[in-house]
């Protein structure tokens, strides 16, 4: 199972979608597309056409709000809507969470992207609750999968921290190919965007793409300011041994 993710730097912006983005995300081959920092458009209908053209027949998104983005999955595979959400619908992190059930084979995804955050007792806050809330996709196939505003192996800070303890618990974040997810106008680089996997999901590869068939999607002047994460899957992973602390 192929799923991409991918910033689509909209912001808060009822950005037009670039004509060049369905074929991108449709070349990778991918049963499930994962896109956050999306804002519905004027464009939006059409470059719904285009992927279900593409046989990602079934479509999901937060709800739209004035002032907040949206996470959009499209898959090919058959899925509903989850019923786990973050607990107040009126947030950025409601917006920025949206749980789906895959029937075959059975899989949880969640599609997410870490709200900025300007004051550290927001984020501590928000990280207790991610913490809380993975542990219930813990025992069944989930990938948790987006833009986590943070590279859990730079700490100290309360992401990357939270990050390490879910690891301990059984959590996989693979380690992806390329030096970057994301870049500044400065060309300053970080890791951001990630996968977490439960012990029952197999990582095959997962690697990040500044550019695809040739064409640059992510930099300074490109489609967005984030690469590509595509992610390769197997299911069935068996339960890690993990030491109590």
């Amino acid at each position: 199972m192929r799923i991409v993710a991918w910033n689509v730097n909209h912001r808060t912006r009822r950005k037009p979608v670039p004509e060049a983005l369905p074929a991108t995300l449709l070349a990778l081959g991918p049963d499930l597309v994962v896109l956050t920092e999306y804002v519905v458009g004027p464009d939006h209908d059409g470059f719904c056409k285009a992927l279900r053209t593409g046989g990602l027949n079934a479509r999901f998104m937060t709800s739209t709000r004035t002032g907040h983005n949206q996470v959009f999955v499209a898959t090919r595979l058959s899925a509903q809507a989850g019923t786990f959400t973050h607990p107040d619908p009126a947030s950025h992190a409601a917006s920025n969470w949206l749980h789906i059930r895959i029937f075959d084979p059975a899989l949880d995804l969640v599609g997410l992207r870490v709200p900025m955050y300007e004051t550290s007792a927001e984020a501590h806050a928000y990280w207790t609750w991610f913490e809380e809330a993975s542990h219930r996709f813990l025992s069944a196939p989930a990938v948790l999968i987006g833009d986590l505003n943070v590279d859990p192996d730079r700490p100290p800070g309360p992401g990357s921290e939270a990050l390490q303890r879910l690891r301990t618990l059984g959590w996989q974040i693979p380690a992806e190919e390329g030096p970057w997810s994301w870049i500044g106008s400065s060309g300053v680089t970080s890791r951001l965007d990630h996968a977490l996997l439960s012990p029952f999901v197999r990582c095959r590869s997962a690697r990040y793409l500044d550019r695809v068939d040739g064409r640059v999607v992510a930099g300074p002047d490109a489609l967005s300011d984030h690469a590509l994460l595509v992610l390769d899957i197997e299911l069935g992973g068996e339960q890690p041994d993990v030491e109590a602390e």
